[in-house]
């Protein structure tokens, strides 16, 4: 069963080898410099240069770029182009904020029917996940969930932990 990895930049550029994710999906702010190993599996590596922002309700200058739709869309286009054909490693610096609401929209494109699940699993297995609420708000406008998603996000709660401590690792298919 293919599976979704979601951490920080740290622990990709650290365990990629050892994580063995067919597809690379990085979340990071644009003036960051950063790289990853080259790895045999990864067969193809995107790159949403995005800043952690969590509200579009404020006006913010240059470099600073707020998630939008088109950020959103790139993240489902991918879903729909790699789907669940290989291990999936999403990614941002601190593998908490924007690379988990990065996997709850990736799972929702694959698994629509089955949100509340997919924010169910990301919970159990990443107590410190805490995904962006703009880019959860716009996952769920991009896919036409009216509300679904928002709402399993939710649900999710509060993270009752803070700091990465491993990578989660959920699966691709619910």
């Amino acid at each position: 069963m293919s599976q979704l990895i979601v951490t920080s930049y740290w622990m990709a550029r650290e365990r990629l080898d050892e994580l063995r994710p067919r597809f690379v999906l990085s979340l990071m702010d644009p003036t960051s410099k950063f790289s990853l190993p080259l790895v045999e599996t990864v067969k193809a590596h995107e790159t949403v240069w995005v800043h952690d922002i969590s509200t579009d309700e404020i006006e913010l200058e240059k470099p600073y770029i707020i998630p939008s739709p088109e950020h959103v869309r790139a993240i489902v286009d991918l879903a729909h182009r790699w789907g669940s054909s290989g291990p999936v490693l999403i990614h941002c610096m601190a593998g908490v904020s924007r690379s988990a609401a990065a996997a709850l929209i990736y799972l929702a494109a694959l698994n629509p029917s089955k949100i509340d699940q997919a924010a169910s699993w990301l919970r159990s297995t990443g107590p410190w996940l805490s995904p962006n609420p703009l880019m959860v708000r716009l996952g769920d406008e991009v896919l036409g969930l009216e509300g679904r998603l928002i709402d399993a996000h939710r649900r999710m709660g509060e993270a009752p932990m803070k700091g990465v401590m491993e990578p989660v690792v959920v699966p691709l298919r619910m």
